[in-house]
This record gives C-alpha cells, sequence and structure tokens, in this order.
C-alpha cells in the first residue's frame, strides 16, 4: 500500500518531520525489497529484469536484452498507428510465426495424415490470393471444381495412375492418337458412323511424306496424317459393315477433297462403299466409307487435288489383298493357294477350262499344253510337237486324224 507524503515546512512541528519520515523509510523500504506499485510510472528508460503490466503500457518500443547481457538485443517496435488496433495474444504457448519465418516446424509439427483421412466437402486449406493480397479458406472440394476439375498434370513428366482410369463414356482426347472409337473398333452404322474431324495444315517432319507432294497435310482429330486401322468382316447384312465418316466442314478443308486409292500416288481411285456429301471446308461436307469383308486390305486417303497429303489404312478384316494396284480375291471356298513358285500340285478340278478364253486360231507345234511326267510326278509344259514325235514313235502318220486321236486319248 503506498503511503501518501506531505510536505516538510520550516513551520512544522518536531512531530509532523517525524512522520514524513517515517513514511520515507516505508517507501524505500520497498524499494529495497524490489517490490513497486505504482498507478502512473513516466520516464524517458526504465531498465527492469522483469516487468507486470496489468493495466496500461505505452511505449514507443520495447527493447529485449535477454538473458545475456551484451551489445545483442531484441527491439519490439510499434508502427505509428493511423488508427485504433488490437492485436490479442493467444491464451497458449507458442512460437510467433513472422513473414520472414523459414523454419517450417509449424506443419511439421502436426499430426500427420493420410489420404484416407481427408474429408473433401469439409477439410479446409490455406490459400493466397494474389489479386486480392489476402488468405482464403477453401475446401478440398472447392479447390478441384473451382479449376474446373483436375486440370493439367503437364509439369509431371510421368504421371501415374494408381488404378484403373475410368473415363465414364468419355473420349480421351488430345494424347497424339484418334479418339478412343477408332482404336477400340467401335461399330458404326451407317446412320451413326465413327466420326472423324478433318482439318488441313502445314507438314511437319511426322508427316510420313514429309518433302513430297504437297507442303499441307490432313490431321484427323489433331493428329498429322496418321495410319488408320478400320474394322469390317463381313457384309451378311445390308448394314453389318463399319461405317467411317472423315468429316471436312472445317474451313481449311476448301480445295483438298479427302478420297481413297489403292496406291499412295494415287494411280487407281477405290470408291466401292464411297460416298461423299457437300464441298469440302463448308458445313455437312464429308467423305464416308463403308469397310467389309471386301474392302481392300490397304487403302491410301490421298487428296484428290494435291499429292501425298494423307497416309495409308489397314483393313484388319479384308479378304482381299492389294499391294499397290494389284488386287488379290482370295476364294469363297476351302482349299490351297498355289503360288508361281509353288511346286505342290493342283488337282484337274479346280482347274476351270471352261472359263478360258480361246487362243482364236490354229494349233501349231510351239503351243504349249501341261502333263504329267508319271504317278506322283510333278505338272510340266510339253510342246504339241512332242505329241508329233511319239505318235511316230508309235508307227503312226503325223497326217493320220485316227491317230491323233489315239495319241491324244
Amino acid at each position: 500500500m503506498a503511503i501518501t507524503a506531505g510536505q516538510v515546512t520550516t513551520t512544522s512541528t518536531l512531530e509532523q518531520f517525524r512522520v514524513e519520515f517515517n513514511k520515507l523509510q516505508t517507501d524505500v523500504s520497498g524499494i529495497e525489497a524490489g517490490s513497486l506499485s505504482f498507478t502512473n510510472i513516466s520516464a524517458t528508460q526504465i531498465s527492469v529484469a522483469e516487468l507486470t503490466v496489468t493495466s496500461t503500457l505505452s511505449a514507443a518500443s520495447f527493447i529485449f536484452e535477454g538473458t545475456t547481457d551484451d551489445d545483442n538485443e531484441t527491439t519490439f517496435g510499434v508502427i505509428d498507428p493511423t488508427a485504433d488496433r488490437t492485436i490479442n495474444l493467444p491464451n497458449a504457448s507458442g512460437t510467433i510465426l513472422l513473414t520472414a519465418t523459414t523454419e517450417n516446424s509449424f506443419i511439421t509439427g502436426q499430426t500427420s495424415i493420410t489420404s484416407g483421412d481427408i474429408v473433401s466437402g469439409s477439410d479446409e486449406l490455406l490459400v493466397s490470393d494474389a489479386s486480392a493480397s489476402a488468405f482464403k479458406r477453401i475446401t478440398v472440394d472447392n479447390l478441384i471444381s473451382s479449376a474446373g476439375g483436375l486440370t493439367s498434370v503437364a509439369a509431371d513428366t510421368t504421371p501415374q495412375l494408381g488404378g484403373f482410369l475410368d473415363g465414364q463414356g468419355n473420349d480421351v482426347r488430345d494424347i497424339g492418337l484418334l479418339e478412343a472409337d477408332n482404336l477400340s473398333g467401335s461399330y458404326g452404322s451407317s446412320s451413326a458412323p465413327i466420326t472423324i474431324t478433318v482439318t488441313v495444315a502445314s507438314k511437319t517432319a511426322a508427316h510420313p511424306y514429309n518433302g513430297d507432294g504437297s507442303s499441307s497435310a490432313y490431321f484427323l482429330d489433331g493428329v498429322e496424317s496418321p495410319a488408320l486401322q478400320l474394322n469390317g468382316v463381313d457384309n451378311t447384312t445390308s448394314d453389318s459393315g463399319y461405317y467411317y465418316r472423315f468429316d471436312q466442314a472445317d474451313s481449311s478443308n476448301s480445295s483438298h477433297p479427302l478420297r481413297f486409292y489403292l496406291d499412295a500416288d494415287k494411280t487407281t481411285a477405290y470408291t466401292s462403299g464411297v460416298t461423299t456429301n457437300g464441298t469440302p471446308g463448308n458445313a455437312g461436307a464429308y467423305t464416308q466409307i463403308d469397310v467389309d469383308e471386301d474392302t481392300p486390305s490397304i487403302l491410301y486417303y490421298q487428296c484428290s487435288s494435291h499429292g501425298y497429303m494423307g497416309n495409308h489404312a489397314v483393313v484388319l478384316g479384308s479378304n482381299k489383298i492389294n499391294h499397290t494396284e494389284a488386287l488379290i480375291s482370295f476364294p469363297t471356298t476351302t482349299g490351297t493357294l498355289i503360288g508361281s513358285g509353288d511346286t505342290g500340285t493342283l488337282p484337274l478340278a479346280t482347274i476351270d477350262i471352261d472359263g478360258g478364253s480361246d487362243i482364236g486360231a490354229d494349233l501349231t507345234t510351239s503351243d504349249l499344253i501341261i502333263v504329267d511326267d508319271g504317278a506322283a510326278g510333278t505338272n510340266r509344259k510339253a510342246a504339241l510337237s512332242r505329241v508329233v514325235t511319239f505318235m511316230s514313235a508309235q508307227g503312226f502318220s503325223s497326217d493320220d486324224p485316227t491317230a491323233l486321236a489315239i495319241a491324244l486319248g
């Protein structure tokens, strides 16, 4: 309890002096004990080991010496306020984080969580809004939806999936390949064909005919002139073929009609099952092909007006093998094919003599016939002159018609 002191004057009695001296002695005893209690202190500089403030403390800055009395101190200063401000210290022990803090124990010191612990609708993240210069809190769902869904992983050069990628019926696009329908062999009918969007742009080194023909190239679904895989293995019904529509509505297709050929240099056009509509570069323009077992095994899609703008297409179910302009059809019955260099035998029943063309001239001794040189022998050719020699050896005259009939059996 503070003692109120009075002033001792020359007119004061000895008792008054004694009382005031005792009051001074009491106050000095409090200072010696290290305990003071004042309603208000005003000083230019105060140096104390511990300061307890129960009401108001006013100063421009506070200097903390720390436990070591040296030349290093921490100054707690206040920027001159332009309005009344209030900073509340939390009712907890810890370290205050500053804008220049680089120590990350604030995060690493927290309890670890796994992906299974995250509740996307309620767990929150702290982000900095650079445009508003403010912090904002968002949920995991907010983060994904505000970005329009999970967007780019371009920074990851080797992204991996932890499980199956469920496209939920949607196409996987712009990956350097054609859309899923064109790769998977999905069926396209005449009323709902598999549609491939065609555009035209300058060739690059990725084009198989770069440097040949036109400087322009077809781009199919954004891919530069890819090799196509077309499906269709029968023509059992009127609509059992696989229909592919090459949409040329984009304006870049102007003057570049897409057509099909048996060779890259367009010597022989292929038109079976091919239909066209409109003018390339205009709405509704397309070229459509019905692919079935009779479609050649290799087709080339090219511009009818310019050279080497496209590439080739392979028809997996074709029964017609073609190389350049040559086209070979497989037989419709079971059997064995014999090539020109084959030494096997061909049953006589399979040789269609009646279907051949007559030579249209009289026979001569140089005309050739096919003979078998004996049981289990080899088919060989023989000139009719050998028949004459054989007849003479048998004692027949070469001009004897009866002898000729006997010789030929």
